[in-house]
């Protein structure tokens, strides 16, 4: 299932959502003009590498943070911030611009640490804005159950847009996290997600439940 738009109108402009929207692209960008090599540098310095936090754990904190702004490659990029459009727009106008940020970079966070303590031990990079965006994911759970995806669908040559409420197509995008995150797959940081997602239905549920009216 992929998700094209939600039902539920933000009445805002996502000004936090398209910053860092351009943030990941820029850095991107950059990484794609400095070259492969170069950029594979960048990623072993500026990832989440958690067995560097037992060699210099204060030097390697920002790793958590710069982690998040760097991408395996463009499809890796365009799913992330797909998905941070889709549903981020209506998160940051229930919690507000500069809330919608510390939530953002919370689950992140939450995302990193989590990897951190199930392989403490690794040397592989961790990248990516999957466990921030999860936390985006989390808080519209709680935020907008109700509201209706526009998904799309199918297999092979059959593909059609169908609506399926929020809490079933995250329930089941959470679902498959969960099972990833047992099932060791390599290469993707499934913890991240985990992690993230639960700080942002904890953040939801702190701040309360909205919204004041649902479209269908």
């Amino acid at each position: 299932m992929f998700p094209i738009r939600d039902s539920q109108p933000s009445g805002i402009a996502p000004v936090t959502c398209w910053l860092l929207i351009l943030a990941n692209v820029m850095v991107l960008l950059w990484g794609a003009s400095i070259g492969g090599p170069s950029y594979e540098r960048v990623v072993q310095q500026f990832g989440l590498v958690p067995a560097a936090f037992s060699v210099a754990p204060l030097g390697s904190v920002g790793t958590i943070f710069s982690s998040m702004f760097l991408h395996a490659g463009l499809l890796h990029l365009l799913g992330n911030m797909w998905f941070l459009h889709v549903f981020g727009d209506n998160a940051e106008a229930r919690a507000g611009h500069v809330p919608f940020l510390v939530l953002y970079l919370g689950a992140g966070v939450a995302g990193g640490v989590l990897c951190l303590v199930a392989a403490p031990e690794s040397n592989l990079p961790t990248i990516g804005a999957s466990g921030a965006v999860a936390g985006v994911l989390g808080a519209y759970l709680i935020w907008f159950p109700s509201a209706r995806i526009n998904t799309l669908v199918g297999f092979a040559f059959y593909w059609r847009t169908i609506p399926v409420r929020a809490w079933l197509f995250i329930g089941f995008w959470f679902a498959l996290q969960l099972l990833g995150w047992s099932g060791g797959d390599g290469g993707v940081a499934w913890g991240a997600h985990v992690g993230g997602f639960v700080v942002g239905v904890l953040w939801a549920v702190v701040a309360g439940r909205g919204p004041r009216t649902i479209v269908d």
